[in-house]
Formats: structure tokens, sequence, C-alpha cells
């Protein structure tokens, strides 16, 4: 509930690496980091506005450079990457289990005792779409059997392991792994489609001053 010390604006990428299954409400932590990335980049933008650069704006202009594509892809970059993952708990053994009428929580793995709260693919990807983040990627990790068997036992299984992981995240991924970046807000869209405006009235502007001097 903290304000971040820095704004996460600065960054290309965030690392968010089992974290949120261990917040008893992620959604919340989600949109404040998604909020105040909007409030720091707003401040930024505003200022940023108040002495534009323009020095390119004629050439652009000129040569029909599209401002609206060029400003639409910069608003969506503006955001940094974050890399979410979180163990499944719709993993085939945890499935196994259920079907058996055990769910019995452990000191490491899915089902850490520490964990509170449990995500389904679907179900992760739905949290984050509904706190306002776009998903970029997603893939599944497979059980990490060469971490707990030394050898070419490890390798091997570990390989079948990412395997399945890939072809059928849902049921044989060990753990989740998303990209994704906050989609801009309303205002955002607002105050990007108002700098577009004025960059493109600048470039006009500019051109028109060119052509009258070519002509006199």
């Amino acid at each position: 509930q903290d304000e971040l010390p820095v704004s996460i604006c600065n960054y290309d990428t965030v690392l968010l690496m089992d974290v949120i299954e261990h917040l008893a409400d992620p959604e919340e932590f989600l949109l404040g980091i998604r909020n105040q990335a909007h409030d720091r980049l707003s401040d930024d933008t505003d200022n940023e506005a108040a002495e534009p650069d323009l020095s390119q704006i004629g050439s652009e202009y000129d040569t029909g450079f599209d401002i609206e594509q060029s400003e639409s892809r910069e608003l969506e970059t503006s955001f940094p990457v974050f890399i979410i993952s979180t163990p499944n708990i719709a993993f085939a053994a945890v499935r196994m289990n259920l079907l058996l009428g055990r769910f019995n929580y452990a000191e490491r793995g899915i089902l850490d005792i520490t964990h509170k709260r449990l995500f389904t693919r679907k179900s992760l990807l739905q949290m984050l779409s509904d706190c306002g983040y776009e998903i970029e990627r997603v893939r599944g990790v497979g059980v990490p059997f060469a971490a707990v068997m030394a050898g070419r036992t490890g390798k091997y299984l570990g390989w079948i392991a990412d395997l399945g992981a890939k072809i059928w995240p849902s049921l044989f991924a060990f753990q989740l792994l998303v990209e994704c970046r906050p989609r801009p807000g309303v205002k955002d869209v607002l105050r990007n489609a108002i700098r577009i405006h004025d960059l493109s009235q600048v470039g006009h502007n500019e051109s028109v001053e060119t052509a009258k001097t070519e002509n006199r």
C-alpha cells in the first residue's frame, strides 16, 4: 500500500517472481503499481510538454512521417514489461491428488504453506486483464527435475517436463510465466491525443513557412 520510492517507468523490466501468491490481495497490489505508474508517467509527460523537443518535427512532417503512429507506439512502450511467475494450481499432480482426496500443504512447491492465493492459467490471465494489464506472452515452465535429480536423468526428465508444459501449459506447467504491460488509461490516451494534435499542428506550420520561403 506504500507508494513506490522510484518511478517504475524509469525501468525497462519489472520482475515479480513468485510474489503474487504470497499476497492476500494481489489485485490491490497490481492495481496500485499500475496507478502509480500512470501518475508518474503523467507527471513526466507534463514536464516534457512544457518544453517539447521539436527539432525533427519539420523533417518528419515533410517526409510523410506518421506522427500519430509514432506517438501511439511511444505511449504503449512507456510502461515497463512485467514478468510475473506463480505456481500452477491446476498442475496434473495436484489434480490427481484431488481425485484421491488429498490437498496437503507443504514447506515448498505449489502447495507451499505460505501461499495465500492460488492460480490456474485462466484465472491468472483474467486477474491481470481485470487489473489493466495487456498480456504479451504466456509460458508454461515444467517441473525442475534437474534441481533435485543430478545427472542425465534429471536433465532428461526436465526436458520432457518443459515439452509438456509448452504443449499443454494449463495441465503440465509446474509454474506459469507471464509477460505483460500496463494498458494506457483514459487520461493517458486523451493526453496523447492532445500531444499528437499539437505536434501535427507544429509540423504543418513549419511546412507552410518553408513553402512560403521557397516561393520567395
